[in-house]
């Protein structure tokens, strides 16, 4: 119960803050351009408020990604997510102006493409720069439409300059098309000293509890 407890307040949190934000990325939950009705998915080049460029594997201007609907498999929120490898890997990058000293909280989900059946290992590299600096490779597998088991990420830092861009980079080979799936993202100003001493505490929770759990399946 404490796991689940542990896992619960960090979702939580990260929901609270984005309800809290008037300053956050521009189209974080990817409820932009509406994914074709019919097949579930679109594929896109141009993302608002993102630029979309290629993977770290892609051949030169062919990256793309998919915008996906909750007719295909469940978004953490809103009614869509977005897998990083459309016909081929993509990558997402976004800059936002922030105040020099002021702390911030980055927050998303990940999970990964659920129609492979568990068969593919897709993996990301997630970055931040600039008014703060992060990077973390994000890797998943084994996602079901009904059942993503979305994986939350949280990192706190106090800007050193007036912007932050925050970008994620697919690692799959150069004909995947089935990648990591991120939702959610946002980068919020703290109101309160004992906010995000809270919220570093549920990280570094829910971060030593994922910890545990690959390991012992590990054993």
């Amino acid at each position: 119960m404490k796991k689940i407890s542990t896992l619960l307040g960090l979702t939580t949190a990260f929901v609270s803050l984005a309800a809290m934000s008037n300053a956050a990325l521009v189209n974080g939950s990817f409820e932009t351009p509406t994914a074709n009705a019919v097949a579930g998915f679109t594929t896109i080049t141009s993302l608002p408020g993102w630029t979309v460029g290629d993977g770290a594997n892609a051949a030169p201007g062919t990256g793309n990604v998919d915008v996906v609907a909750k007719s295909l498999w469940n978004p953490f929120d809103g009614n869509q997510s977005l897998d990083l490898d459309g016909t081929r890997p993509g990558s997402i990058s976004q800059s936002m102006a922030t105040v020099v000293g002021q702390v911030y909280f980055v927050n998303f989900v990940y999970s990964d493409n659920a129609l492979a059946g568990g068969t593919n290992f897709p993996t990301a590299r997630y970055t931040l720069s600039g008014a703060g600096t992060d990077t973390q490779v994000l890797a998943h597998s084994g996602a079901q439409p009904n059942n993503m088991n979305y994986v939350p990420y949280g990192f706190l830092f106090t800007a050193t300059s007036n912007s932050v861009t925050i970008s994620f980079t697919s690692l799959d080979p150069a004909l995947s098309d089935g990648g990591i799936v991120i939702d959610a993202v946002s980068i919020i100003p703290t109101p309160e000293p004992g906010t995000y001493a809270m919220l570093a505490g549920l990280v570094t929770a829910g971060g030593a509890f994922l910890l545990r759990r690959r390991v012992s399946r590990k054993k």
